[in-house]
């Protein structure tokens, strides 16, 4: 905190127990005995008793007082921050933690005006009163959560908070609890679930407020930001999670605000965004899955593990959208991008979808490891590619996805982190073969050989600390669920579309399990569409001439990699998984076929057939050595 006043005044609402509370005994243990700390609360006898708790802590430092403040009094908010104006001639710290308590089997109708004034009225009340006397080099927080980001919202609401003014945020949150009173808040896109909208608005409120000051704050080293201090076992949060084993405690939360609090210099980047764990979160990002943690720590080993178990009636979940599209090209997805010092794997590689994927990965200066069984035609793809975008650090490496030999050959031989894992290699619609172990060609080659290396990797992959697996799925998988009793067609007449529908299917899958089960190492799966291309792939089915999609839905091949090179590299998709992509953005799930090339069967994205096909798989595996 360079150039903080030498006697420094701070201040953290909601202070009187949980977050709050170890905030004020983190801000009175690194400041000095000549500074204050204000502990504020709604009940005089509560937070005079915290005060005197926190007085008698053996590393408290500096002086404690107590404070009653009810931030649902905006008059009160600005009589106290006139006070500190006055008395001494402004503050240094002030943490906006307030929240309202709402339980499960509360109506969020009912509880909306007190969750609305406490969380979104108050702060805004917070940024208009104490940002004018908040001293040079100061702090100013707004304690939100990472589902404060626009991608949680419907699309139709991204405009009233997108690069608005704070006046315009405060008459959005205005219009919602009016929607919400007039039964009309779903029909317009509003969740139902009150802390999604509510955080949206916290952040877009401080992004307001801070843009009118950055040039001025950042040149006197001042920090205005939102923050999400992760999942934190406190009893308002504790009611809407079932598993609480690997939350952190309010102490272990706090420590991260408060080197925030306390970082020499204000990191430019950080001002006036969502801030998570020293980074901030893309203001445009994506939406958190209810089997990921929505806000975890991006090291491996982390100490959460998110197991959200909110009724679902409470949460109406917004789709992911992206600006780009059906003719969005792996190149225009990847601009920009820069992942020099990664590095990634892409299957299949040696052609078509594969190689063009690589490609637009070594253009962002990513080190690319072309996965592939031809290895003399991956050497001759990694030369092509290193001649075209002038990256050296492109090169093939053999894999035979339906050898269970050769997957763990190429697994035990990488060393080091792993970025994006691209599952691209597959087969469509062959003849019937099988595998030496008895396994169905499509569904070995597909899925299980995917499944063997995924895991294999899985190591390098959490090394990464923020890794992404990218799996290439089909429309086709609405031609089958996977058949749990004869996954092998051995008992049922064989039929190359359903064999090829089990198998993408099971790649989808795949990435919602894999999301689920890998959350503590911040490894994330997403699977996709890439759209109607003519590659190898058809070589079974007729090719160009099969008429099987009308001529207008065909893509280039550039054009069908870039929804993988998206999942792969894009910002947008910072922390989600467990989502299925078409044309650059999530789709619809769907209860039939949808005979077109979007939606996702039911079947394919739920979680009991994901944990079970990964059982499945991993006893298949497990029987040939290759786990």
């Amino acid at each position: 905190m360079a150039g903080m006043n030498a006697s420094r005044i701070a201040l953290v609402t909601g202070a009187n127990q949980g977050l709050g509370r170890a905030l004020v005994e983190g801000l009175a243990a690194r400041m000095n005995d000549h500074d204050l700390v204000l502990l504020t609360g709604r009940s005089h006898r509560r937070v005079t008793d915290a005060v005197r708790e926190v007085a008698s802590l053996p590393g408290t430092r500096a002086r404690v007082e107590a404070r009653v403040l009810d931030v649902t009094d905006t008059d009160a908010i600005a009589r106290l921050a006139e006070e500190l104006r006055a008395r001494f001639g402004g503050v240094d710290i002030v943490l906006s933690n307030a929240v309202a308590r709402l339980l499960p089997e509360e109506s969020q109708a009912e509880r909306a005006d007190e969750f609305i004034d406490v969380s979104n009225t108050a702060t805004h009340a917070i940024l208009r009163s104490f940002g004018p006397v908040l001293r040079p080099g100061g702090r100013l927080l707004v304690v939100a959560s990472s589902l404060g980001t626009l991608g949680h919202l419907d699309p139709r609401l991204h405009h009233l908070f997108d690069d608005a003014s704070l006046d315009q945020v405060e008459y959005a949150v205005e219009s919602w609890r009016s929607a919400i009173h007039h039964r009309t808040a779903q029909e317009a896109g509003w969740p139902i679930w009150l802390n999604v909208p509510s955080k949206v608005a916290q952040v877009a409120a401080v992004r307001a407020f801070a843009a009118e000051r950055r040039e001025h704050d950042l040149a006197t080293d001042t920090l205005i930001a939102a923050v999400c201090p992760g999942m934190v076992d406190t009893a308002t949060s504790r009611p809407w999670f079932s598993d609480y084993s690997q939350a952190q405690s309010p102490a272990q939360a706090a420590e991260a605000v408060l080197d925030l609090v306390f970082a020499e210099h204000v990191d430019s980047t950080l001002y006036g965004e969502l801030v998570r764990f020293g980074t901030a979160l893309p203001w445009h990002g994506g939406t958190p899955r209810w089997n990921r943690t929505a806000c975890s720590r991006p090291e491996r080993g982390s100490p959460l593990r998110h197991a959200f178990a909110h009724r679902k009636e409470f949460i109406v979940m917004s789709a992911i959208t992206t600006p780009f599209g059906f003719s969005s090209t792996a190149a225009e997805v990847a601009q920009g991008i820069d992942l020099g010092g990664r590095r990634a794997v892409v299957t299949g590689a040696s052609s078509g979808l594969g190689a063009e994927t690589a490609r637009a990965l070594a253009a962002t200066g990513a080190a690319v490891t072309l996965a592939v069984r031809d290895t003399a035609a991956g050497e001759r793809v990694a030369k092509d590619i290193t001649a075209s975008t002038g990256n050296a650090e492109v090169q093939a490496a053999h894999l035979d996805l339906a050898d269970p030999a050769s997957v763990t050959a190429f697994t035990a031989g990488w060393q080091g982190p792993l970025h994006v894992l691209v599952n691209n290699a597959g087969v469509m619609a062959c003849p019937e073969q099988y595998t030496e172990q008895g396994w169905e060609w499509q569904f070995a080659t597909n899925h299980l050989g995917h499944f063997a290396l995924a895991t294999g990797l899985h190591d390098a992959l959490a090394a990464d600390g923020n890794a992404r697996i990218v799996v290439v799925s089909s429309t086709g998988h609405q031609q089958s669920p996977v058949v749990w009793d004869d996954v092998n067609f051995a008992f049922r007449p064989y039929d190359p579309w359903l064999a090829y529908g089990q198998s993408k299917t099971a790649n989808v899958l795949f990435a919602v399990e894999a999301t689920r089960r890998w959350a503590d190492d911040n490894i994330t799966a997403n699977a996709l569409m890439p759209g109607a291309i003519y590659t190898n792939l058809q070589r079974h089915t007729g090719g160009r001439g099969s008429g099987r999609v009308p001529a207008e839905l065909i893509k280039s091949v550039e054009q069908g990699a870039a929804t993988s090179v998206l999942l792969a590299t894009s910002p947008l998709l910072e922390g989600v998984g467990g989502r299925y992509f078409v044309d650059c953005n999530e789709t619809e799930v769907v209860d039939r076929r949808s005979g077109t090339l979007h939606g996702v069967a039911r079947y394919a994205v739920d979680p009991h057939n994901a944990r079970r096909l990964w059982d499945l798989s991993q006893d298949l595996i497990t029987r040939t050595g290759s786990l």
